[in-house]
């Protein structure tokens, strides 16, 4: 007999809540957006896109959501408009209990900003093209010299995946490769502010601290490198001083070659 109440009883609960669930999804289904509410996660990192962005693509291709009744805001179709926007990683739609529209963005992430032949464009934090937006500069490593990457080639075969076998991207990708690197160490990112690419593709870093060009040549073995930079930096340049040297060149294996500066007269 217990047995058989128990049963009884949880069946209750589930139909209560089968019932409460209908009535409250068309309960909401009916009521009226009351607001939008737009959070970009690191807008005071990047200013790629605004809250007024976002509102103006609302009201421009989903008829101002604003008084809009609940069942009639498809935020599916605002999420997916919302990450083709060159500026977004990532976006999540979806509608309060109380009837607001939440949008949460979380913008893309440059890490190197290339001059090529064709125009300039970003490498983001993935080793996405990004192009570039007038009413924001990030603040990266510029790269410049002889470079032609076709951007738009690149951008295409990216977003729909085709023209692979078309393009050469061994410089796309060593210019990732090092940004990448520089990226993810605090010291370099904030020293290093140029890379320059020389007619043999080889590559010359400009630093923010020290007169001096840094000889970096073909894009590998970054970590034995740079780990003879610092320890130049920290046994040389700190006895001899940051302006003794013209050059630092870091291509020969296991030492560091450098060409002083001479001052005529």
């Amino acid at each position: 007999m217990k047995k058989i109440l128990r049963i009884s009883g949880w069946s209750s609960l589930v139909l209560a809540t089968i019932v409460t669930t209908a009535f409250i999804d068309h309960d909401l289904g009916e009521e009226t957006c009351s607001d939008v509410v737009i959070d970009i996660t690191d807008e005071k990192s990047y200013g790629f896109i605004s809250e007024g962005d976002v509102s103006d693509l609302l009201n421009r291709e989903f008829n101002t959501p604003i008084s809009q009744k609940v069942k009639d805001i498809h935020t599916y179709d605002i999420e997916k408009r919302l990450r083709k926007h060159e500026a977004v990683k990532e976006a999540e739609v979806y509608i309060t209990i109380d009837g607001k529209l939440v949008i949460r963005l979380w913008q893309r992430r440059p890490i190197i900003r290339v001059f090529s032949k064709g125009g300039s464009f970003y490498i983001d934090e993935f080793g996405e093209v990004m192009p570039v937006m007038q009413k924001f500069t990030a603040h990266v490593p510029v790269a410049s010299g002889n470079i032609d990457i076709p951007f738009k080639e690149i951008h295409k075969m990216q977003r729909l995946g085709q023209g692979e076998n078309k393009i050469d991207t061994s410089l796309y990708n060593d210019l990732f490769k090092l940004a990448q690197f520089i990226d993810s160490r605090q010291l370099w990112r904030a020293q290093i502010e140029q890379v320059y690419v020389d007619k043999d593709s080889e590559v010359e870093l400009i630093p923010r601290v020290g007169n001096h060009t840094i000889v970096l040549g073909e894009v590998q073995d970054l970590e034995e490198k740079f780990e003879k930079l610092m320890l130049f930096y920290n046994k040389g340049l700190n006895k001899t001083g940051w302006n003794e040297f013209r050059k630092i060149n870091l291509k020969f294996k296991d030492q560091v070659v450098c060409t002083k500066r001479y001052i005529n007269g």
